[in-house]
């Protein structure tokens, strides 16, 4: 089974429970699968029939995954995923990581489910429940994602911009009909060395439009970046957390380096939008990373 398929299966699952259950958090609510569930419950169980340990409470849940939006008042569903999970958060403190108390499951085409109270899971539209939530007080914290986008989700996120091209070596712009093989051949080089020349996720989706690089790169950049020091002109930022992904370009669908965005300070050099993120090169060259998790100086 493929990371796709696992996801699509923790969302089906959850689909396939609506209506069914009670609402409880008693020891029963561990049989969500047999009429029984709260909302960590629910995805919890459904989350175990792929494999994956997300933890039992909202509490632990929010502390697992990968991080794919902290910020905002609603989820920029264009970088989202079916089975990702949408965690909400009240004004009292309860002792959890953002006041954490409810949590839902994308399903895809702008709807959630979930089980809040009563006879449930029940389906929402995401946009107008989340206006809801937040104008009730039980605001959206983040989306999180248990199983890691692959190959398996083609070549780019949906609504987002296509890889780039490394800045080094011969270009060619991809034409109507072109495969990579046929341009692997027309350049003599192999398909193996499109894809890794070009951080090509689909071996078997190419885009018109597209450049792509048909000749061996003449220089790589650095794995990480290094501290630097304030430039005129441009600004400074403070990274405090170990998880920042340093992508190739400015948006999700651009390819995370292997090594994290080191705690530092950084100077920025060049901002775009995208994703619903702003995004900061880097002084180094080596990447872009997301503003909303660092600081500004």
């Amino acid at each position: 089974m493929t990371n796709k398929q696992k996801r699509n299966k923790v969302a089906t699952e959850v689909k396939n429970r609506e209506g069914k259950n009670s609402y409880t958090q008693g020891l029963q609510r561990t049989l969500w699968d047999r009429g029984f569930s709260d909302c960590s419950s629910l995805v919890q169980g459904a989350y175990a029939t792929v494999g994956v340990a997300i933890g039992s409470y909202t509490g632990a849940q929010i502390d697992r995954g990968e991080l794919i939006q902290g910020t905002g008042t609603m989820p920029n569903e264009a970088v989202m995923l079916p089975g990702d999970l949408i965690f909400f958060g009240g004004p009292s403190s309860n002792g959890r990581r953002r006041n954490v108390n409810h949590v839902e499951v994308y399903v895809g085409n702008g709807q959630l489910s979930g089980h809040g109270s009563g006879i449930g899971p029940t389906r929402k539209n995401m946009a107008s429940y989340i206006k809801q939530k937040n104008a009730a007080g039980q605001k959206f914290l983040e989306v999180r994602r248990y199983i890691k986008q692959d190959a398996s989700d083609g070549a780019t996120t949906p609504g987002a911009p296509a890889p780039s091209a490394p800045a080094t070596g011969d270009k060619y712009t991809v034409k109507k009909g072109d495969s990579l093989s046929a341009i692997a051949k027309k350049y003599g080089v192999t398909v193996n060395d499109l894809v890794a020349w070009n951080n090509i996720v689909n071996r078997n989706l190419i885009n018109a439009g597209q450049v792509i690089v048909v000749k061996k790169p003449s220089a790589t950049a650095p794995s990480v970046p290094t501290p630097s020091t304030p430039t005129q002109g441009r600004f400074n930022v403070k990274i405090s957390i170990t998880t920042l992904n340093i992508r190739t370009g400015p948006g999700t669908s651009y390819k995370a380096m292997d090594k994290k965005c080191p705690v530092g300070v950084y100077t920025i050099t060049e901002t775009k939008t995208a994703n619903g993120f702003t995004w900061g090169k880097l002084l180094s060259g080596v990447g872009w990373i997301a503003l909303e998790y660092a600081k500004k100086l």
